[in-house]
């Protein structure tokens, strides 16, 4: 019975008619009548996307995160918690000028990305780096796949790697002036409010910053910026969380010009001391401190 009931929707004609029958209105300014079914069936429309090539693909996760994630999916899991934000401005950037970035927030429990997407603009795209096993899960993983999820492989020595598949989403993500959020810490930092000690940074997301930079110069003349976020309190339900949100931060051109031109040694050297950098920035940011800046960046918003 539920085969049959999903097989008379594959066609989104058949589907928008039914739903207009039943007065189901559309979301987000999409003119979509389908945003309901379309969360029941999230899997099956994903799959039909992605055989029409990585643009419907792309379309298909833009539209399902902003009517669906947004606006359903992500209310309904942080609706218990009370996580608060007196940064927002900070993010008008991306929102005013339709411009990509990285978002780097510290991590404590499967749930901050959902809080973080509860203060997140609805104007606003952000495709979640993830470990592959996360998305491969039951329920969440499918969640977390819709919404535009890429995910991290393991390697045989269990280190995550970055796969081409995953190195052209991040890319084409960030040309369609959207946003890319990783954790720099690589994984969840579960004892962080007794220890006040953050993990190793990852050098992934200077990676990115610095090679998105090269790629998307012509179309991003300025670069690609990070955003570092502090989530702050006991990720529990009814406490009080606050999350703190610095202005983006560029990287100067000479920098992406030295990345541009060196050896794959002196690259590493480089997303190395950005790193370094990241991580300086997100302990002044926990302190509630002006965030230093750094000699390869250049203060301009």
């Amino acid at each position: 019975m539920v085969v049959e009931y999903a097989q008379k929707f594959f066609s989104d004609e058949l589907l928008i008619n039914e739903l207009e029958l039943n007065g189901v209105e559309g979301s987000a300014g999409t003119g979509k009548k389908y945003n309901i079914l379309k969360a029941l069936f999230a899997g099956y429309f994903l799959r039909k996307a992605r055989k029409q090539g990585i643009e419907a693909e792309y379309d298909y996760l833009h539209d399902f995160f902003q009517s669906v994630g947004i606006k359903k999916l992500v209310p309904f899991l942080t609706k218990k918690y009370n996580v608060f934000s007196n940064d927002l401005e900070n993010l008008e950037f991306y929102v005013k000028n339709h411009y990509p970035g990285l978002i780097l927030p510290n991590h404590k429990k499967f749930i901050d990305p959902f809080l973080l997407g509860s203060l997140i603009p609805e104007q606003l795209f952000v495709r979640g780096v993830s470990k592959k096993e996360n998305l491969e899960m039951k329920l969440v993983g499918k969640i977390l796949e819709s919404c535009g999820g890429i995910g991290l492989d393991m390697n045989a020595e269990g280190k995550r790697i970055a796969t081409p598949e995953v190195d052209n989403a991040i890319t084409y993500t960030l040309s369609r002036g959207d946003l890319v959020l990783i954790f720099p810490e690589g994984t969840r930092n579960k004892n962080y409010d007794e220890t006040k000690t953050f993990g190793t940074f990852k050098k992934g997301a200077s990676k990115y910053c610095l090679m998105n930079s090269v790629l998307l110069k012509h179309e991003f003349p300025a670069g690609i910026p990070y955003t570092i976020i502090f989530i702050d309190g006991r990720i529990e339900k009814g406490e009080e969380i606050e999350v703190l949100i610095e202005k983006p931060v560029f990287l100067n051109k000479k920098i992406i010009e030295q990345y541009e031109r060196a050896k794959l040694d002196e690259r590493i050297s480089i997303a190395e001391r950005i790193t370094d950098g990241q991580r300086e920035q997100m302990i002044a940011l926990s302190n509630r401190e002006r965030i230093p800046h750094f000699d390869y960046e250049r203060n301009q918003y």
